[in-house]
């Protein structure tokens, strides 16, 4: 997308921001933060829209609510350790790999966002199930 505006190719751009000490980390998709400003719309709003299938999920992690964490942790083949570290704290997973281990769809994920059990953070969502917002 980048690219596109500047007319130039991806690799130049990533040896400019690379002589420039910037991160060369591309990142499609647009966030919930960004969604939610450009198309005036709330949390609830946008989980409902994913849901129903309107928009389609690029990433997202899980952070668990306390009810759902100890069946996560229950579940899962590989408890987590405790870290010291809170930046990386065991209640937080990818939604894929919280999807497959309580054999849940997305939609059940979502849904359970929408009740308040668990959140979707780092979220971002396809540029192509955008465009018609």
């Amino acid at each position: 997308m980048l690219c596109r505006h500047l007319q130039r190719s991806e690799r130049a751009v990533r040896c400019k921001l690379h002589k420039l000490r910037l991160n060369a980390k591309v990142c499609e998709g647009w966030g919930s933060k960004q969604l939610r400003t450009m198309c005036h719309l709330d949390d609830r709003t946008v989980l409902h829209y994913l849901a129903s299938g309107t928009l389609r999920l690029q990433c997202a992690e899980v952070r668990w609510g306390p009810c759902l964490h100890a069946v996560y942790q229950a579940t899962s083949a590989n408890p987590p350790a405790r870290r010291k570290c809170r930046a990386q704290s065991p209640s937080v997973s990818p939604i894929g790999e919280a999807a497959t281990t309580l054999h849940w769809t997305l939609k059940q994920l979502y849904m359970a966002a929408l009740a308040g059990q668990c959140r979707l953070i780092h979220l971002r969502v396809t540029e192509a199930s955008a465009l018609p917002f």
